[in-house]
């Protein structure tokens, strides 16, 4: 019979028999990664000051600097 598995997992290994009265601990995996997806606009409250600063950076005319873009 051929074996339908993608990768080659070899033999599988017997788990050893804890004693009686082990505790069974998860350790935390301190480097994980975790993606949250948010938007910007629910990270501050409405009437935070950055919103001020948000503003103007979004009416600041900034075609002078788009004209200097080659790519």
């Amino acid at each position: 019979m051929p074996d339908d598995r993608l990768f080659p997992v070899g033999d599988p290994q017997p788990k050893k028999p804890r004693p009686p009265g082990t505790p069974r601990v998860q350790l935390p995996v301190r480097n994980q990664i975790e993606f949250v997806q948010c938007d910007l606009d629910s990270l501050i409250s409405f009437d935070h000051q950055a919103r001020v600063v948000w503003d103007f950076v979004e009416r600041a005319d900034v075609s002078k600097l788009h004209e200097q873009i080659l790519a």
